[in-house]
């Protein structure tokens, strides 16, 4: 079995209400084993943050303390499976995942995550959206960022909620999760987390959710529901504008 890892693509970024600083020249700065001089590369600086590529690297460095660190991997795996037995399902595999970072809103980066592979009865692929706070390389869940009651309620105005709702009378946020029926096409049960922070002003954010496949039947199946919430404590400090 061969096993191979590859550090995540950066995407374009979109940077919402932050302005970019101006770039400083920076010492050599050391990424598993890799050598990169700051200055030398096409830089964003977000808050107390700065994006920075180059190659197949992504990385991200804390202004403050100019630590710097990787975030995710892409891992690539492929071969034979030992433990299949002779006769039954190809015994030949593989498995891709990959992390297109596509936002960046102060410490908060949403990106899309990707999969494919094969050796099973059937192919599998699917994406979804998550995002991550920066300081923590943990995932953020919506109501962690806004009030429940006001997500809840700027998601009964969409009309694919609205549909989902199947004439139930939810009341409150996690009710109408519960209560959504998107089947083979949508899964709802990852919805708090299935989104990227696409930009933020002194009034509102805007938010999309980005859920998966329902069922292996509509595999693949990707779907975008797009809100603006009233801008929240949380991420009002972030915008400069």
């Amino acid at each position: 079995m061969k096993r191979k890892y590859y550090f995540l693509l950066l995407m374009p970024i979109i940077f919402g209400c932050n302005k970019p600083k101006a770039k400083n020249d920076t010492p050599a700065a050391k990424i598993d084993s890799v050598i990169i001089t700051t200055d030398t590369l096409s830089n964003k600086v977000i808050t107390d943050y700065t994006l920075i590529r180059i190659d197949s690297i992504v990385a991200v460095r804390n202004n403050i303390t100019q630590e710097i660190d990787t975030l995710l991997i892409n891992e690539n795996d492929s071969g034979v499976d030992s433990t299949v037995e002779a006769g039954s399902l190809s015994s030949e595999y593989f498995f891709n995942t990959r992390h297109d970072v596509i936002y960046l809103i102060g410490p908060y980066l949403s990106y899309e995550y990707s999969y494919n592979g094969s050796g099973g009865a059937h192919p599998i692929y699917g994406s979804y959206y998550r995002t991550l706070y920066i300081p923590t390389k943990k995932e953020v869940s919506l109501d962690s960022l806004f009030e429940p009651d006001v997500i809840f309620r700027t998601l009964l105005k969409d009309s694919l909620i609205i549909r989902s709702m199947a004439n139930k009378n939810p009341e409150d946020l996690y009710e109408l999760i519960s209560s959504l029926e998107g089947g083979c096409e949508i899964s709802y049960s990852d919805l708090l987390i299935s989104f990227a922070i696409k930009s933020v002003d002194s009034k509102k954010a805007e938010v999309e959710f980005g859920l998966t496949h329902g069922c292996e039947a509509m595999r693949g199946n990707f779907t975008t529901i797009t809100i603006n919430l009233p801008v929240s404590s949380v991420l009002h400090q972030y915008c400069k504008y």
